[in-house]
This record gives C-alpha cells, sequence and structure tokens, in this order.
C-alpha cells in the first residue's frame, strides 16, 4: 500500500471506522502512513449523497437572509474590524469598546486582513460565516461548496457559487478552507488551485482536524474526527507540509485550536451512541453521559493539549512559496 501523500510504501496500516455522525454505522477503510501519519480513505463511496442530507450542519438556515444594511453603519463596523484586525485608530478603539471581538478575527488578525480585502471561503456551506463577516464590515465576501443545492445569491452581496474550487474566479487577498480541506481527495489539486486564484502576496487559511494527536492515539477507530466517510484524509502536520511544498506553498505559522468535542464525541462513539442521538450531549446535553464537572475537564484538558500541540484540531497560514512580505505590510 502507497501513501498517496508521501508515497511512503511500508508501515502503513488499515483502520476501521464507522459512520457515527447521523447513526448509519457503515464500516469504511482508512490507511494509515507509516511515514507521515495521515489517514486516507480508501474506495469512497462514488456518491457522498447520503451522507451529506439536507440537515448536515453546514447546510442548515443561515443567520438570516444576508439583507443590505445602510452603508454608514458598514463604514462604522469597518473602522472597528480595523481596529480588530491590527489596525486601531481612535474611532476604531471608542467603536470597539465594550464588543466582544467575534471568533473568525482569530484567522484574519495574523494576516492582517482588512475590511478592503478580498476573501473567499472554499466549502463554506450555506455561508453562514461570510454572512457574519458582512455584518462587520467586509464588503468583497465570496463561498463555493460542492454540497449546497444550487447557486446562492444574497441580497446583501455575498454569493456562493455551487462546485468544488475548479470553478473559481477571480483574484483573492485570502481563501479559508474551514474543516473542507479533509473532505477533498485530491489536496495537492485543490491548494495549488486555490492559489492561483490568491494575489502574490495573499495568503491562504486552512483549519483541519489533526491525525497526529492525543485524541486519535487515545480513541482510534472511535475518533470523533475520523467521520468517515466525509473525511477523506485525515491530515498531519507533517502531511500538510508535504502538500503544501507540493503546491508551491509554505506553511507560515500553525495554531491548535481543538476543543472539549474531541473527547465527548469520541467517548460516545465508542460507546456506540451517534452524534444525532437522543442521548447524545449534541441533541441533550442533560441527558447525556457527561456531568458539567466532566465538560469542564474536558474543556481544561483540551486547552492544555492545544498549549503543548496535541490538539485534534489545527489552524494553518499558508504563503506562496519565496513570498517575503506580509500581506498586512503591502496593503494597509
Amino acid at each position: 500500500m502507497t501513501c498517496t501523500i508521501c508515497g511512503n510504501t511500508s508501515g502503513n496500516t488499515t483502520l476501521i471506522a464507522a459512520e457515527m455522525m447521523f447513526g448509519f454505522r457503515d464500516a469504511f477503510t482508512y490507511i494509515r502512513c507509516g511515514s507521515c501519519g495521515c489517514l486516507v480513505l480508501r474506495d469512497p463511496p462514488a456518491n457522498l449523497d447520503k451522507y451529506y442530507p439536507r440537515d448536515y450542519y453546514s447546510f442548515r438556515a443561515v443567520l438570516s437572509d444576508g439583507p443590505r444594511e445602510p452603508w454608514h453603519k458598514l463604514t462604522l463596523k469597518a473602522f472597528r474590524s480595523r481596529h480588530f484586525a491590527g489596525r486601531p485608530t481612535l474611532l476604531g478603539r471608542v467603536l470597539a469598546r465594550g464588543v466582544k471581538e467575534p471568533d473568525f478575527f482569530e484567522w484574519l488578525h495574523p494576516a492582517g486582513i482588512l475590511p478592503h480585502h478580498r476573501i473567499v471561503d472554499v466549502g463554506c456551506g450555506n455561508g453562514v460565516l461570510l454572512l457574519r463577516m458582512y455584518r462587520e464590515g467586509y464588503r468583497h465576501l465570496h463561498g463555493i461548496d460542492a454540497f449546497v443545492d444550487r447557486d446562492i445569491e444574497y441580497p446583501c452581496g455575498v454569493r456562493i457559487v455551487k462546485g468544488t474550487s475548479d470553478r473559481l474566479e477571480g483574484s483573492f487577498d485570502f481563501a479559508m478552507l474551514h474543516h473542507s480541506f479533509e473532505h477533498m481527495t485530491e489536496p495537492v489539486r485543490v491548494l495549488a488551485g486555490v492559489s492561483a486564484h490568491v494575489s502574490p502576496h495573499g495568503w491562504i487559511l486552512v483549519r483541519l482536524p489533526n491525525a497526529d494527536s492525543c485524541a486519535f492515539r487515545e480513541y482510534g477507530a472511535h475518533w470523533a474526527q475520523l467521520d468517515a466517510p466525509r473525511h477523506a484524509i485525515l491530515h498531519t502536520p507533517k502531511s500538510i507540509e508535504i502538500v503544501a511544498r507540493a503546491a508551491g506553498l509554505s506553511v507560515e505559522r500553525a495554531v491548535y485550536d481543538s476543543n472539549e468535542f474531541q473527547f465527548w464525541g469520541s467517548e460516545q462513539y465508542r460507546q456506540g451512541i451517534a452524534l444525532n442521538d437522543p442521548r447524545s450531549y449534541a441533541v441533550a446535553p442533560g441527558k447525556s453521559l457527561f456531568s458539567p464537572e466532566t465538560m469542564a475537564g474536558f474543556q481544561a484538558r483540551a486547552r492544555e493539549l492545544n498549549e503543548t500541540g496535541d490538539g485534534d484540531s489545527v489552524c494553518f497560514w499558508l504563503r506562496k512559496a519565496g513570498t517575503s512580505a506580509p500581506l498586512s505590510a503591502r496593503q494597509q
């Protein structure tokens, strides 16, 4: 068995995992590479419609239908967003006072992405994140997803295209792949294709599960992030380095951002409880296996693992190889 990521032929093993999000319990085989550590789904289903039903989490109802907001309101929010993104002004500081910073600035700040930059979300579902960003003053927002029913045109101007990354058009300063890259069977081709639509000093953000993590070692086939068969390739930091280099990119930064799901989800799967089961913590926390004290312990352990680089989810910032100046220094 040859690893499709690094080409290794020795020390590879197999792992059989069941579909446990919807409780189908269909069994699937992954090949684990003895060199780069990635897990590659063997014989993916020819038709994945069964595993991406209409109630799949990223297709559920969006926050609103994306109505346009008054230009002056968006302008003020853009000043506030510049403050959150690391470009403070007096007005921005005043507007940000007492306002909780939206979580997505964790991804925008390191790359200096400001409201006027062009952003695309690859694998965006119905575009909830893009609509949230629009409400914070970001104007040039686009999305693409292979499994939405059809193209979506929101009144505010946010457009979601049905299709794979091959349908990307135009140029962007920032491309995001939030837990979508692991669903893709040709990672080098995808990254190279996305990179072709990113400006010379732009950035690509990839967030995905980490197959070289404490949770995987502890739970194996019951690790909740396996998510068979939707996750075609479970990467490791080593395999991401290999894929990025093959696509002409370099990894500039990595931050571990796992949470307590790696424990409660995996514990449920180990006991045969699907994610949408009435006994699941996701459905009825009060009827689940876990007390508030247990959940607090899971949260604390997740924080510790992130700090030591052993969490089961990682966020990577990529740039084109040889790029010397960050986007934030070029476009202010």
